[in-house]
């Protein structure tokens, strides 16, 4: 089985930048298919990895970078053999009664162009399977032929893939994690925008935050302190924002991720912020719950109304000292995907 990845945005970049961008999709592949054979080719626009394992499908759609990907078939340059294989590859989705389209794309110098390969190979499929129908408006299979270089790609599903740029083309972060959604749904998006994001995890029950983050498919390292720090007041988010703050400055990141919504904004974020040495992003700080149940269904997360900060009264000598405390029970860790 051949995937075709498409790298979206990339390919947009000058060409230093795209080959930057490229290379580091490529060691992101590698680490996220670990203990999966396969092998790469890459053109402009394009990776083609071939495998025989059916896992690396669901591994792929969680890397940023990629914006959709189809599982194909390949021909050769040849009209007759990219005819017969994608004749024989259309006989096994159509069904009598059923309509379909033949969609190509040709690209570089090729004896015959797209609108020929269409009119050809169209013929072909109906000529083998006489009970089923073209309809290029609205048809129940669309088959695609991708002609590049010397070989063709034949398909019929694009499967959407995370977008974004791939993770380690902009700078290292640092994300508070407790055991809410919203923070997983925070590390994704940073993860998306190409940051390298390690997880700081504050919870007494590190498992499940461990394994809501193994979720999203990406390998990372982290620090995790085994003690409940994220408690529903600013207290505690200043705690948390100073604990990941201090663990970032030794990790070398450029800033923490802290994940408040629109409805949960403490009143004061100048002063909340002050606790950090870092500065801090708020990916979802421009959402409402109902965009960010949105952006979150694309993780299978649910997202619930979270409640407004409340004070605790604790005094900013208290909190450094309580972050001082938490410091020196932070352990690494190595997250797999």
């Amino acid at each position: 089985m051949v995937i075709i990845l498409r790298v979206g945005e990339l390919f947009l970049k000058s060409t230093k930048t795209r080959r930057r961008f490229e290379n580091l999709l490529i060691q992101n592949l590698r680490e996220v298919l670990h203990g999966i054979k396969f092998e790469l080719e890459k053109e402009r626009g394009r990776i083609y990895l071939s495998t025989k394992s059916r896992r690396a499908l669901d591994r792929l759609t969680k890397v940023p970078g990629i914006v959709s990907l189809s599982p194909a078939v390949t021909a050769g340059p040849e009209l007759k053999d990219i005819v017969q294989t994608t004749t024989k590859f259309a006989s096994k989705f159509l069904k009598p009664g059923m309509s379909f389209a033949v969609r190509a794309r040709v690209v570089g110098k090729h004896p015959f162009t797209a609108d020929e390969l269409n009119r050809v190979v169209g013929a072909s499929i109906l000529q083998a399977l006489p009970r089923t129908t073209v309809n290029l408006s609205h048809p129940s299979l669309t088959v695609e032929i991708e002609v590049r270089g010397g070989k063709a790609y034949v398909f019929c599903e694009r499967i959407k893939g995370a977008g974004g740029l791939p993770v380690g083309s902009e700078g290292e972060v640092v994300a508070i994690c407790s055991g809410r959604a919203e923070e997983v749904l925070a590390t994704w998006l940073s993860l998306k925008r190409g940051c390298s994001v390690h997880p700081v995890v504050l919870s007494h029950q590190p498992q499940r935050v461990l394994e809501q983050l193994r979720k999203l498919g990406q390998p990372m390292n982290g620090m995790l302190v085994r003690r409940r720090v994220v408690d529903g007041t600013i207290e505690g988010a200043a705690i948390a924002l100073r604990v990941a703050g201090e663990l970032g400055r030794k990790m070398g990141a450029l800033a923490v991720v802290s994940a408040e919504l629109l409805e949960n904004l403490p009143p004061d974020l100048s002063q909340l912020d002050s606790f950090c040495p870092l500065p801090v992003l708020r990916p979802l700080a421009g959402m409402d719950l109902e965009l960010a149940r949105t952006c979150a269904s694309e993780t299978g997360l649910q997202l619930e109304a979270p409640p407004p900060l409340k004070p605790a009264e604790l005094s900013p000598a208290q909190i450094e000292e309580t972050a001082k405390e938490l410091l020196k029970l932070a352990r690494e860790f190595r997250l797999k995907p």
